[in-house]
């Protein structure tokens, strides 16, 4: 891991789609290798890399932006909340900083009926929402760990399974006329992933310990979103859209932002992703 360079910081997880946008090129931004994390004995050898790097680097802090979203919840147990812990125990010896990307599905809550009783999260949703919660924990308990809960991010290409994702396909269905999949009317508080970016960068400057909410504090809906869409599309798309049965919405903070043009900028969004 040795390099003539003095690295900024070393991330991990810096092949995936936050990882690659937050080196974007910089070549202080050094990518650490830590393997394949399948069993709990794979935890050990990460945790010798990771303090083998910190040794060779020692004033650069530790990006994690490694993760999964479909696994069996003891995978998403190992790389979301074990893996975290792990690298916290690697960064602690020294006392270097540990900058975590968390989940706005750490805080998931099912939504409630007419009477009150609460509709039941997936298994497999809330294995995920457990699973990143438990990372976010041992970072945010580590006295120089930061968490960067992130929420549902836009910008384009847009991450792959995401709603937005989804929304583009159904886009690009309607302009072909072919068959498009119905559309969760999910409410999602959208960040662009630049925004992600230069979280990182400040996390970086400062001292900061804790979690931050990495969010927009505006809840936009896919009907919101296809309701900017120009016709004959919109009225395709909005036909689609089917009602969303499962979770709350999860919006962060008010940043008094202006909703109308966040709609616009997402329908515009995802027009120039069915294009690409």
């Amino acid at each position: 891991m040795s390099d003539a360079r003095k690295a900024r910081a070393l991330v991990l997880g810096a092949g995936g789609y936050l990882g690659q946008r937050i080196i974007g090129g910089r070549d202080t931004f050094l990518a650490v290798d830590i393997g394949r994390v399948t069993t709990v004995s794979d935890l050990a050898q990460a945790r010798d890399r990771i303090a083998r790097a910190i040794e060779e680097n020692p004033d650069a802090p530790v990006v994690n932006c490694l993760g999964r979203r479909h696994a069996s919840s003891a995978e998403l147990m190992l790389l979301n909340g074990d893996l975290p812990k792990t690298v916290v125990e690697a960064a602690e010896q020294s006392g270097t900083r540990v900058i975590h990307l968390g989940s706005a599905a750490e805080m998931l809550q099912p939504l409630k009926r007419e009477n009150r009783t609460e509709v039941e999260i997936p298994d497999a949703a809330r294995a995920y929402a457990n699973s990143k919660r438990a990372g976010t924990q041992s970072v945010s308990a580590y006295a120089h760990g930061i968490v960067l809960r992130v929420h549902n991010l836009h910008g384009l290409p847009h991450q792959e399974h995401s709603g937005l994702h989804r929304m583009c396909l159904a886009v690009k269905a309607a302009q072909q006329g072919e068959f498009a999949e119905p559309v969760v009317d999910t409410v999602r508080d959208y960040v662009h992933w630049e925004e992600v970016v230069t979280a990182v960068d400040l996390a970086l400057a400062s001292v900061s310990s804790g979690v931050i909410d990495i969010c927009s504090g505006v809840g936009i809906s896919m009907s919101d979103i296809a309701n900017g869409l120009p016709p004959p599309v919109r009225d395709v798309v909005s036909s689609i859209i089917v009602p969303a049965d499962l979770f709350a919405p999860v919006v962060g903070l008010s940043k008094d932002l202006d909703a109308s043009v966040l709609k616009i900028a997402l329908s515009t969004e995802v027009l120039e992703c069915a294009s690409l």
